[in-house]
């Protein structure tokens, strides 16, 4: 009996030792701040350039207008979630630089550079700081996790720095390509936003979940140089009516995030 007695009070003393012991579990916070990193990659749509003087700017058979090539870009922000399905967030996004590339043919009948063929090119850097709201309504868990999807939208702060402005011309007569006309960079803050739509994924491990979605991105007008070095004229500087038109892109984005 006395035996018995002292096993209990044994055991007792142990299961009190383990407990005050056991480390105290966190309890996740309801409304979470969070921080996000991630990439994607941006087709540019067509950018709404046209000749803004004929009279300066060589008529073309086809036209100015044309998208930007595509770019990849990468994106890091901090956010706070409200009342579960809404998140508030504010985000940078680099872009690389996107390129545009327009082959022309002159309307008039000039042989030589002035009325033959041609290229127009330049680059396109953009960056944003937009800020964004999102809602999730509903959630579907799983064995390996809940998925969100959500939607939601961003507006904010765009630079567009255009370069690298510049003309190749066509001599068919000596079948070579000569630059003809060279433009400073022009840099401009714009007004830009974005609208989008994904699904989270929160697999079960602490303070980790992934975004996979699909943004319409509108980076503001870019506008191009006026002061011109004019090679056809023996290099002089002229100064001409610049192109402007509008960054647009349909994207792909993969994020991580992390709440705390």
């Amino acid at each position: 009996m006395k035996i018995r007695l002292w096993l209990c009070s044994l055991l007792s003393g142990l299961s009190a030792f383990s407990y005050a012991d056991a480390p105290v579990q966190t309890q996740k916070a309801k409304n979470p701040y969070y921080a996000f990193v991630g990439s994607g990659y941006a087709w540019s749509l067509k950018a709404g350039i046209h000749n803004p003087d004929p009279g300066y700017w060589d008529a073309a058979q086809e036209g100015y207008n044309s998208d930007l090539g595509d770019s990849p870009f990468f994106t890091i922000g901090l956010g706070k979630q409200l009342w579960r399905i809404l998140h508030l967030d504010l985000s940078y996004t680099y872009y690389q630089t996107f390129h545009y590339q327009k082959q022309q043919t002159g309307t008039s009948s000039t042989p030589g550079f002035t009325g033959a063929r041609r290229t127009r090119y330049f680059d396109l850097d953009n960056q944003n700081v937009l800020f964004s709201a999102s809602l999730y309504p509903w959630q579907i868990k799983t064995g390996c996790g809940a998925f969100t999807p959500y939607a939601g939208g961003g507006v904010g702060v765009g630079i567009n720095r255009v370069s690298n402005f510049h003309t190749v011309a066509y001599d068919s007569s000596a079948d070579v390509g000569s630059t003809t006309s060279i433009g400073g960079p022009v840099t401009k803050g714009v007004f830009a936003w974005r609208v989008l739509a994904g699904i989270r994924f929160a697999p079960k491990i602490e303070h980790f979940s992934f975004d996979l979605g699909y943004r319409y991105y509108n980076g503001g007008k870019f506008t191009g140089p006026s002061k011109i070095q004019n090679y056809t004229g023996g290099g002089a500087t002229t100064y001409g009516k610049p192109w402007k038109g509008y960054i647009k892109s349909n994207e792909i984005y993969f994020t991580v995030n992390f709440d705390y």
